[in-house]
């Protein structure tokens, strides 16, 4: 009896580990397939910039001052998402009858590995007081600043038309270190003008390169 009983507790300590080396594995598959999209999406960014000296508008609004249509949906050529882009209508909202048919469309750089909604993303624009991104809408990106454009809060995911973002204020952590807002905003990567940061980077690791090397698109 005590040889079977240690050989049902032998197979059900053998299930735990396998199953928890295959949730690890997943996992990290999962960081490592938000790493390559947020890098795609990081070069969609830089080659818009290298085009029109600016970044998207991270929203435009309507006549009526209301927010109508996302950054996401401006970047779509740049992402070489070109029919897509053509079948958007500006003359709507983003949840208008036709652009909400296209909900479903989610370029694949905009979600996080983790989900199987095709309709939401994760990955949100830094605006607002303080916000790189809202300075650099009508002017190029200054040179060394290392500010967040994009973070990734898969807790936040929205439909990827609409136009809702974060609010810098709402971050913690001083806007010139990038590595400490992106570890207190969570996620599995974050964006700044050059490049992607992830839960491994360090401060020692990026601020050298930073310090010596210009935009891309400069």
């Amino acid at each position: 009896m005590k040889r079977v009983t240690g050989w049902i507790l032998a197979m059900v300590a053998a299930g735990t580990a396998i199953a928890g080396g295959y949730l690890l594995y997943s996992r990290t598959a999962d960081e490592a397939t938000c790493r390559d999209r947020a890098h795609v999406l990081w070069k969609a960014l830089d080659a818009y910039h290298a085009q029109n000296d600016c970044l998207p508008s991270a929203c435009v609004s309507g006549e009526d001052g209301r927010p109508r249509h996302s950054w996401r949906v401006l970047l779509l050529p740049c992402l070489g998402e070109n029919e897509l882009y053509s079948q958007y209508r500006f003359d709507e909202p983003w949840d208008g009858p036709h652009n909400a048919r296209l909900a479903d469309r989610c370029p694949d750089c905009y979600r996080c590995a983790s989900s199987t909604d095709t309709s939401r993303t994760s990955f949100f624009a830094v605006v607002g007081a303080g916000s790189l991104w809202s300075e650099a809408e009508q002017s190029p990106l200054r040179p060394h600043d290392l500010r967040l454009l994009i973070v990734e809060d898969d807790a936040r995911a929205v439909c990827w038309l609409d136009p809702r973002d974060v609010c810098a204020e709402e971050l913690s952590g001083p806007q010139d270190d990038p590595i400490a807002v992106f570890r207190a905003a969570g996620g599995h990567t974050a964006i700044n003008q050059y490049g992607v940061i992830t839960p491994e980077s360090t401060i020692q690791d990026v601020e050298p390169v930073f310090s010596d090397v210009e935009p891309t698109s400069q």
